[in-house]
Parts: structure tokens; sequence; C-alpha cells
């Protein structure tokens, strides 16, 4: 018989995050956790895996950093990633499983479930649970169910837990725990590798995976003993590329891609809605139900790029030669020489290999992230395999902001990956490695980098051509592997046209009906707060305790021009410097589109009932004029604008702004009523009401004995002169109160008010 000989397994970053989550998940804090990290350590260790890179002090210490990002990335109610691997999303674990491991650590933590989510029902965090393991009781309950030490070394194999514990976690949504898992008080040991109790964890009905080597009884003379060898699957990257390339071919084009390039990304028309946007939970993400995103990368500079200094090619030619051949068979601008100084104070000559130009597509039908250098694209990968996901949603900047579109991709419920990013090192800017045509995203193998030396020396690891890191560099390209390097993204393309409606601005209006002169135009702002106390055209709130203010909502064009200059998308005030506005000129038509007509209904103002038109927007074009020697052009504004609002400056010149709201008690849809033959009465309507609301208890200070309002007014005429050279007479109301003047400028127009 041949012996069976056990590849013990290597247990990277990847694994360890693994077991942090596991612990997460065991009900402890990253303190309890710490306690635990040099037991595992060491009982993993004792168990014959060998911990790689960073590994073993990210479990020994329980790295701060690596468990708030487990934490804010994985432990979300609706990811995948815990789901796969318990059987339960991280709501179901708390509610189920950690808050019922209270009796094994008593008094230690009772662990409230998460109530708080950030976002739908099944999608939002597990955030806000509570009562979590903390040091003084990490060994209380340790391997209390009997599964903790097999969960470990299953992890350690392949990143995996027991088939048979995941069953029992999947058992209960049905099964009450005390039927899945016996429950003890095992007071572990510190310091014994996890082998010592002061009660003995519950035997279990699977036994932990072999953790020894063992042969097999003595071979005959007939059998023919020899190993069996590891078998290792082979990269799924769906590319080709010669495994015996020369160096010298390492920054040429990668060669032609049997994966033609798509078309350009078209950015589409529509834009993200104010309104939506402000609806979106705190993650301010929005699902991606299809399309291609397309991330251009920072192309670093012409003094940048991958230095060839550090490269030793081994079982190919000296360093010498290698640096010859390259030089001699590079294009023109491919290699580049630099001069620098080093951290030392001396002066550095290095040839670089120049930086491609890179960018990546993300396609959310085909669940695929693609990457493109120098115009020719693959399959982006990670670690062997490619790199695809199953959810995908972008971060929004706020619309409001400058700034448009997307500014971050989620996929699977962590941030897109570009690379390992490398901090700034003396003269070489940050920026992402990508190992091509493997390792992709996580950057090059990890024998390229000074983390997976943990107990080397840092200068013998990095920098000179004969260092670790430098040879394991050389070893890549000798196999067909090239370092591709790159900044951050530079800009995100996609067609938002393909985003759900819910998510948009509405769709451009066909305007194609011109409303007459005496037709009133009525819409109501909400304001979502108390009113900018600076304008003339109502006080606002001085008791902040009064609520509503209904009578100072509603707005009608086009006489309410004389009050308030509408401001359009780009911050430009309308008839800013019209001289007759006051007469309630200045607005050449406001139109409608026909088909957008969503009602007709009779609507109450100031006690009259009126017959009304229902449109979602409506389109106000105003006249071309004179400032001064200033031409200002014809422009147009959209009442209200796509994201449901409208902004206005007084003539006090303070803004008031708010968001449009519906005048029907069906729709949440912002909308405008339009009222036939009916515009100055209705303003003077609302102007009765305004000043009713000025002079209101609602508005201005009370006497305390006769509860009055306290006033003291004045009004005085002056007489002043236009640009067109007409006089013209211009009051103003002094108001006194309290130990308080204030002066406002009345604008009466030219009415029959006068």
């Amino acid at each position: 018989m041949k012996p069976l000989i056990i590849i013990m397994a290597n247990i990277n970053t990847n694994k360890a995050d693994k077991i942090m989550l596991y612990l997460r998940a065991n009900g402890y804090a990253r303190s309890g956790a710490e306690k635990l990290g040099p037991d595992i350590v060491n009982f993993l260790e004792d168990n014959g895996h060998t911990f790689v890179g960073a590994a073993r002090n990210q479990i020994e210490k329980m790295s701060t950093s690596q468990w708030s990002n487990m934490q804010r990335d994985l432990w979300v109610a609706g990811h995948h990633q815990v789901e796969n691997m318990f059987g339960l999303n991280p709501h179901e674990i708390e509610d189920l499983y950690m808050s019922k491991l209270g009796g094994i650590n008593s008094n230690s933590h009772k662990i409230i479930p998460g109530d708080k989510t950030t976002g739908t029902p099944g999608i939002g965090g597990a955030k806000g649970g509570t009562g979590l393991i903390k040091p003084s009781y990490a060994f209380n309950g340790f391997d209390g169910t009997g599964w903790d030490r097999i969960n470990l070394l299953q992890i350690a194999e392949d990143g995996t837990l027991d088939d048979d514990y995941v069953i029992k976690m999947k058992n209960l949504r049905t099964n009450p725990i005390g039927d899945e898992f016996e429950q003890v008080r095992t007071n572990l040991r510190e310091g014994t590798m996890l082998g010592s109790y002061g009660v003995s964890p519950p035997a279990v009905s699977k036994a932990a995976p072999a953790v020894t080597t063992t042969t097999s009884p003595a071979v005959t003379e007939e059998e023919e003993e020899e190993d069996e060898e590891e078998v290792i699957a082979p990269a799924v990257i769906a590319y080709e590329y010669d495994a015996d390339l020369l160096p010298q071919t390492i920054t040429e084009t990668i060669g032609v891609s049997p994966i033609p390039l798509p078309p350009a990304v078209d950015a589409g028309e529509r834009k993200v809605s104010s309104k939506a946007y402000a609806e979106l939970d705190i993650t301010k993400t929005i699902p991606m139900i299809g399309g291609i995103i397309e991330v251009e990368m920072k192309t670093l500079s012409k003094t940048q790029g991958v230095s060839v200094d550090e490269i030793t090619v081994e079982g190919h030619m000296e360093y010498d030669d290698f640096i010859t051949e390259m030089t001699d068979a590079m294009p023109t601008g491919q290699v580049i020489e630099v001069t620098y100084t080093d951290e030392d104070g001396d002066e550095v000559e290095a040839q670089l290999l120049s930086a491609p130009k890179v960018k990546f597509l993300v396609n959310v039908d085909e669940g695929k992230v693609y990457i493109v250098i120098n115009g020719q694209m693959l399959v982006a990968s990670r670690g062997t395999e490619e790199y695809t996901f199953t959810d995908c949603s972008v971060k929004i900047h706020d619309p409001a902001d400058k700034k448009e579109g997307i500014s971050e991709i989620i996929l699977d419920g962590s941030p897109m990956e570009f690379g390992k990013w490398i901090k700034k090192d003396g003269y070489f800017d940050a920026h992402f490695d990508y190992g091509f045509p493997v390792n992709g995203v996580e950057g090059l193998p990890a024998a390229c980098y000074l983390d997976y030396y943990p107990d080397e020396e840092p200068d013998e690891v990095m920098h000179q051509p004969a260092t670790l890191s430098a040879q394991a560099r050389g070893v890549m390209l000798s196999e067909g592997g090239r370092p591709i390097v790159f900044g951050k993204p530079k800009s995100y393309t996609f067609d938002m046209d393909l985003l759900d409606e819910k998510y948009l601005q509405p769709l451009a209006l066909n305007f194609d009906n011109t409303l007459n002169d005496d037709d009133a135009v009525i819409f109501v702002l909400n304001y979502g707060g108390k009113l900018n106390n600076k304008t003339n055209l109502f006080p606002g709130q001085i008791d902040d305790k009064v609520a509503g203010f209904t009578e100072l909502q509603m707005f009608s064009y086009p006489n309410d021009i004389r009050n308030v200059r509408p401001i359009n998308n780009e911050n430009v005030v309308m008839l800013q410097k019209y001289q007759r506005r006051k007469t309630g000129e200045g607005i050449k038509d406001i139109m409608v589109d026909s088909t957008n007509l969503k009602d007709t209904l009779t609507y109450n103002i100031g006690g009259v009932d009126y017959m009304a038109d229902v449109y979602t927007q409506v389109q106000i074009t105003f006249d071309a004029y004179k400032a001064g020697k200033k031409e200002i052009d014809e422009m147009a504004i959209l009442i209200p604008d796509g994201d449901m609002r409208f902004r206005g400056l007084d003539n006090s010149d303070s803004e008031l702004s708010g968001e449009v709201t519906s005048l029907e008690v069906s729709s949440e849809i912002a909308n405008v009523l339009v009222i036939e033959g009916k515009a100055q009465e209705i303003y003077e309507v609302l102007e009765n009401q305004r000043l009713a609301a000025r002079i209101s208890s609602k508005y201005n200070s009370i006497d305390s004995i006769d509860k009055q309002v306290i006033t003291k007014t004045l009004l005085v005429e002056q007489t002043v002169t236009t640009e067109e050279d007409k006089k013209e007479s211009m009051y103003y109301l002094i108001v006194g109160t309290g130990k308080t003047t204030k002066v406002i400028k009345m604008d009466m127009g030219a009415s029959k008010n006068e």
C-alpha cells in the first residue's frame, strides 16, 4: 500500500480574516478575541499548519484594522460571504445563535441582536447588537459547543467551516439551539494551545479533521511504494499566455487578446434625483440592474513605472545582460532612465519600464470584471481565479455637489479592488500593483512583498537586485507574469439611464402649450425647516415650537416675479438687474406639456374654490434684457427643477428654497396647478395672507403682560431715479421691536395696490 501523506495548509491573510469572522460570529469582541490569539496561533502551528505573510501577526494580535474592516464590510445582514460560510446571515447569527450562547459565558455578555439596519430588510446591517465577549471572559466558554477547534482546523485547511456544523446552524431557523448544540462552560486554561480545560468540551458527532502525518501498514514486496502528489488546480484565468515569455517582452503590448473591446460606454443624459439621494440609507448606495461601468485609472507619469533595477531573472541570464537586452528590445519610450536622491541622501540612477494606460470594465450583466491594458482587454483576476461578483451597487456623489455620478463601486458588499496599494516609497509615487495574468487585484505573488517575510530585515527583503522580493519578481517575470502599475480611479462612466427609474430625475418634457398671461401657476414649497429670518417676503418663525406655516408656502407665477426671482441650476438669478420686474413684466411665456396633464380638480385658495389642471412641471422663459451695458440673453427654467426643488431670491437678496410638494393627497410626485384667468386675483389673496402672517403672534415678539404683538412702525417714501431716467417712489417700512429697529424696503409695484 502507498503511504498516506497529509499535505498541511498555509494560512494566509484570507484565512486569517475567516478565523476572525468565526470568532465574531461566536460572540467575541476584538479585545476578547485578542486574548485567544496566541493560543490559536500555537494550536494551528502545533497541528502542522503554517502561517504566511502577515497572517500570523494578524491572529496573534487580532489586528484592530483588520477586525474593523471585517465588522464594517462583512457584518451586514445580506452579505453573501457570511451566509455562504455559516449558512445564516449576521442578523440571524446574532438572533438565533450568539444571543443563545450567553449561558456558557454567564455575566460576560448579554448579546442583544442588532435591530438597526443600514438598508431595507434583508439588506441592512446587523450592527447595533450589544454585549460581546470581553477579555476577562474570553476563556470561559471557548469550545463550549465542541465545534471551535474543529472549525479552526477546517478554516486552516480550506477556508470553510465543518459541513455538519453549517447544517446545524441552518437548522436553527426551525429548531431551538438545544436541539443542535450542547453547551458547557469549559474554562479554557490560557497558554495551553487550546488543549486544557476546567470542564471538557462536549463531544460532537463529527471528529476533527486529521492533523498529523500517518503511515499505512508496511507494504509487501509486490507493492511499489510511491508518494501521492498534491494536486494543484490549474488557474482558470480566461486568457492564454506563453509561460516561456522572455523577460525583454515585459513592457510590450500584452499581446492580442481574444476578448474584443466593447463599444465605448455612453454616459447617458439622466441624473440621480436629489430627493432620491436624500432618501437613500446611510451607505448612499444604489443597486445596479445592468450595464457596464468603465473605470479609467490614473496613468503614472513618465518618470514613474516599474523599476528594472529591482528585478533579477533567475535561470535566464545575468542581471547586467538582462538590463542590456531589456533596453535594446524596448521601443522608444518604453524604458526610461531617471536619477533621484534616496533616503540616505545618495544619488541613484534607475531604469523604469513606463506605466501603461489601464481601465477596468465592470459588466453588471455578466457579473465579471475586465481589465484593459494599453487597449487590450482580458478578464481581471483575483488570485488564480476570475474576478467575478453576484451583486453590484454604486455610491453616488451628492447631486448638490459639483461632482456628478459614481464615487465608488461595491461588489458583493465590499469596495471594488484594483490591485495591491503600495504607499509612496522614496522616489516612487503611491500606486496600485496589478499582477498580470494571475494574482491580479490581489497584486503580485505574495513573495514579492515585504509582509511575506515577517521575520526578515526589511533591507534584506526589498529594493536591491539580490533581495528576496526582487528575486521573487524575477521568477514571476520568467514565468510570464507582468507587473502592471497605475494610480487611483480617475473617472467612472456609466449610462445612468439604466438605473431604476425611482432614483432618477424625471424625463424631460416636450413643452408645447403656452399659457395665457392671466393664467396662474400655483405651487407649494416644503422648506424642510424654519424659514430664513432675513427674507423680506415673510420674517420666518420666531417661535421654534410653532408648527406649520402653510400661508407662507404657496407661490403664484407670473405675478410672484415681483417678490421672488427664480434661480436656475447654474445658480443664475432670473431678472436680477431688470428694472421693471415690479410691474410683473420680464416673463416671456410659461409653457406646459399637453401630454403631461395628470388630473383636473377643485382646489381651495383663501376660501375660494378654483378648477385647476395638475401638471408635474412648467417651463418659464424670461425675456432678454439690458442691465446697464450688459446684454442678458433670454433663458428658461423649470419649476420644479429635475430634483423637484425651487430656489429664489427675494427683494432683500435673501435666498429661500425648498422641495415642491404634491398638491394631491393621492400622489407623492411634486406637481403644480394651472388655474385659468385668475393670476391677479390669486396673487392678491396670497399677498393678504403674507401680510397677515407678518403681523401675527406667530412671527413677532409678544408683550409678556398684555400678550399683544410689540410693533412700532413708520412708513417713509423716497423718490428714486431708475437707469431709464424715470422717477419712481420707493417705500421703507421702519419697524421697532423692543430695542431693535429694522428697515424693510417695500416694493409696492405698479398695480392698483399702490
